[in-house]
């Protein structure tokens, strides 16, 4: 079984975290061969960029299509291959329009999905996407909220759900007793990550925290600029640029995973600060229920509506107890998040894929 990947990268992913980590764990069965974007020498920019902006897709660029034509390039020598493109709502456009060619010569088509429905019609009007959908023999989603979305332009037989993973194995809980900065006077917060983040929730909430001499400290560990902004606010702590080793040692010295969000599917922080014992308290939208699950591993309280995450953070910082179970719930469905059961997952759409070619 061979596969050709898009190797999209991404400057937020670590050597942990992103969804390359799915590819990396394929068994040794699976041959697989990655494509870095390319364009023909001397295509005039003019052409590219009137391309681009022709499919009408919001996150569609000239690194877009250099990895679709990296990928018709090597379809015309070596068609009899499963290619997998890791970020549709980035970079599947144009492939739509040779994917019935490429079945009938012995490959297949399936492209990975990670956004809610709301970014996803952004970034992929209706219009472009009862043309491309259909066409492909597999689309990979991470929720079953995206499947059904999904399925209003493709058959659902052909949406496959892999979740998400985490390496829990190296994000886990402190190997000591207690939080590392032996703190228990006041209920530490952690928030991390910039895409779909509720900063003007979290900054309500600090603030009122701070005002009201709440027993709550908060870690923020975003961009720059937002670590700096969040720092100056009393009470809370800014990081940036920090190592894989750094943000777990966050991870652990934090007594819980706040995360206010405005819209979400799957989610590295979410599943980090699980794998790491911590609970949860987060909005409730999209994805993050069905990551959860029904563990009692957190509180999900209404979005846009600071007050009742603060009630929540309040409430579980006058029980330690509570807190202590929640952690051990999240810890425990973290590790059905294992990236080897998800890549086992996705092995086996290749392995239904292969067989139809």
């Amino acid at each position: 079984m061979r596969i050709v990947i898009l190797d999209r990268r991404f400057s937020h992913h670590s050597a942990y975290s992103g969804y390359p980590q799915l590819i990396e764990r394929q068994p040794s069965g699976v041959e697989v061969e990655r494509l870095s974007g390319w364009l023909p020498r001397g295509l005039p920019e003019a052409a590219v960029e009137r391309l681009t902006r022709r499919t009408g897709h919001a996150a569609y660029t000239r690194e877009s299509m250099s990895y679709e034509a990296a990928a018709l390039r090597h379809m015309a020598r070596s068609p009899r291959a499963i290619y997998h493109v890791l970020y549709g709502e980035d970079d599947y456009h144009y492939l739509a329009r040779v994917a019935p060619l490429l079945r009938r010569r012995g490959g297949r088509l399936a492209v990975s999905f990670h956004q809610p429905p709301d970014i996803f019609d952004f970034a992929v009007p209706a219009r472009s996407a009862a043309r491309i959908l259909p066409r492909l023999d597999a689309a990979l989603v991470t929720t079953t909220e995206q499947a059904e979305h999904l399925a209003h332009w493709m058959d659902p037989e052909r949406i496959h759900r892999v979740p998400h993973g985490v390496d829990v194995d190296f994000f886990s809980p402190s190997p000591e007793p207690s939080r590392a900065n032996g703190d228990h006077t006041h209920l530490r917060c952690i928030t991390v990550g910039m895409w779909q983040r509720d900063f003007v929730l979290l900054e309500q909430v600090m603030r009122a925290a701070a005002d009201r001499a709440l027993p709550l400290r908060f870690t923020v560990v975003a961009d720059e600029q937002v670590a700096t902004e969040f720092g100056a606010i009393p009470g809370v702590d800014g990081y940036n640029g920090i190592s894989d080793e750094h943000l777990r040692d966050l991870y652990r010295e934090s007594d819980l995973l706040l995360l206010p969000l405005t819209q979400a599917a799957a989610n590295n922080s979410l599943l980090e600060g699980m794998a790491c014992g911590l609970p949860v308290v987060s909005s409730r939208v999209g994805g993050v229920a069905e990551y959860l699950g029904g563990t009692g591993a957190g509180r999900l309280v209404p979005p846009f509506q600071p007050e009742a995450m603060l009630d929540a953070l309040c409430e579980l910082a006058a029980e330690p107890r509570v807190r202590a179970a929640m952690g051990d719930a999240s810890r425990r469905r973290a590790l059905e998040f294992d990236w080897q059961l998800s890549a086992d997952a996705l092995s086996g759409v290749y392995r239904a894929l292969s067989k139809t070619a």
